[in-house]
């Protein structure tokens, strides 16, 4: 009884996995330096200016925008790793995600 070969793994997989891993890392870098910044140096700032007016609705909002920015490119590095080992869910958040830019960009 033979036993039948492994089908190869596709090298565009592959490199669309790393390339997905290493920007979303990179992401998740600025991410991290951009809520540094909005949680320390943003109060600070807007203490001191001429009309300080306490922390207002919009930068709350902001503060909410930049950790989810950060969640989303940690999410993205995890689904980038799970590419790479080839799960299928992590294909399909690839083409959601992938769709939903192109729809943006529309």
């Amino acid at each position: 009884m033979t036993v039948p070969k492994e089908a190869p793994q596709s090298t565009f997989v592959t490199v669309l996995a790393w390339m997905i891993i290493i920007f979303s890392a990179f992401a998740a870098l600025v991410g991290v330096m951009q809520n540094i910044m909005v949680n320390f140096l943003m109060p600070a700032v807007i203490a001191s200016s001429p009309v300080a007016r306490g922390e207002t609705i919009p930068f709350a909002l902001f503060r909410v925008f930049a950790f989810l920015l950060l969640v989303f490119a940690a999410f993205m590095a995890y689904c980038g790793y799970a590419l790479l080992k080839r799960r299928n869910w992590a294909r399909r958040v690839l083409i959601v995600v992938c769709g939903a830019g192109i729809a943006w960009g529309l």
